[in-house]
């Protein structure tokens, strides 16, 4: 026999500690005094209703776990999370004003994994669209399998020793500062998706790397992208020789080995420019103008909306993004209208958006990990 829950008694769950979310059915319409008194480790409720017929409940005294949570209701959230998260092996900055999120770390220790599209807390769902400097302490790491979601990257890879292969998803905007600085084992990228920015040290000490191809939507280089890569003698530019000669004359300033480069460009090749020899980092100032591949300005903040933070350092060049997390550890307040919700609290791990996914691996070759 099916029975319809009306009501939650009197400290119903009062000192359930380990209770992370509740999903109250539409029908309640009163919840007693101390219902979840002392439910420290609550992070929100699951709300089978409308945001009008939550504001209808009678709640009684001493229910201030609920208070502290978020409220997510069939047709918006109230008081969603904003700040630092922990989910399973990752950390995140959830971002309420667009529900987006960007991952920090990955603290297991698994040798194969695979980057999560979304985190769920409390029934409300976070995409997630960018990596910060997930494995800069990892050593058991070999391969990483990314998701389309993902458009940002910024010092995701620095220092992965065994990384041997790299191809982001096809959707990707902006390879951020670091991104794979001194991954010595790196012999190829095989692609960078849509990329517009690539920025400082990006590739840095690459030591290996023989093999770039670099997209016609590349509209920045930041300083020493390309420094310490003394094995990258060619590239595969998907523009024009003469877009590419303006990137040279652009950004070769500040990247001495972009004229050293043999570009193999969609009408023809060019040939170096100039020579490396030495030591090719450059010191100084690292603000660049110039004409884009496009013919425009190359700035990073041209058309930009807002500057995404990571880690809590501002890139020197970083793309319009939404979902910028710098609000870290503050929690947001206020309700949110309009917003998909869960009818109960979902793993994150399994709700992965793996289509048209990248991958980067410590085995030579590999397309994907563990697929």
């Amino acid at each position: 026999k099916t029975y319809t829950v009306n009501a939650i008694e009197k400290g119903a769950f009062m000192g359930k500690d380990t209770i992370l979310d509740v999903t109250i059915p539409s029908g309640v319409t009163s919840v007693g005094e101390a219902a979840f008194y002392e439910c420290d480790a609550l992070e929100g409720v699951i709300y089978q209703s409308t945001l009008a017929n939550w504001e209808k409940i009678s709640f009684g005294d001493l229910n201030d776990s609920l208070d502290a949570g978020s409220v997510a209701c069939t047709d918006g959230v109230i008081n969603p999370w904003d700040g630092s998260y922990t989910k399973g092996s990752y950390d995140y900055i959830l971002d309420s004003s667009d529900f987006t999120a960007s991952l920090e770390t990955y603290n297991g220790t698994a040798s194969s994994v695979t980057l999560p599209g979304k985190v769920t807390r409390a029934g409300v769902s976070y995409k997630v669209i960018a990596a910060g400097r997930l494995f800069e302490s990892n050593t058991t790491v070999k391969s990483v399998k990314l998701v389309t979601g993902i458009i940002s990257y910024e010092g995701t890879f620095m220092g992965f020793s065994t990384l041997k292969k790299a191809e982001l998803p096809a959707k990707t905007i902006y390879v951020g500062d670091d991104t794979f600085r001194s991954c010595s084992a790196l012999t190829e990228i095989v692609s960078l998706g849509m990329t517009t920015v690539i920025g400082e040290n990006a590739f840095r000490d690459c030591v290996s790397l023989t093999t770039l191809t670099l997209p016609d939507t590349l509209t920045t280089i930041g300083m020493n992208a390309f420094a310490g890569c003394t094995s990258l003698q060619q590239v595969t530019y998907k523009g024009t020789m003469a877009e590419w000669k303006k990137l040279v004359d652009a950004f070769g300033k500040t990247n001495l080995r972009l004229a050293a480069l043999r570009a193999v460009c969609s009408d023809g090749t060019v040939q170096p420019s100039g020579t490396v020899s030495g030591n090719d980092t450059v010191t100084g100032n690292a603000s660049v103008t110039g004409n884009s591949a496009a013919g425009g300005a190359s700035t990073p903040a041209s058309g930009a909306q807002t500057q995404m933070t990571l880690n809590g350092n501002a890139a020197s060049a970083q793309p319009a993004q939404t979902g910028n997390a710098a609000a870290a550890g503050a929690q947001g307040n206020g309700t949110v209208s309009g917003q998909q919700n869960a009818q109960a609290a979902e793993s994150a791990a399994g709700q992965q958006n793996t289509q048209d996914s990248g991958t980067v691996s410590g085995q030579q070759g590999a397309q994907a990990a563990g697929s």
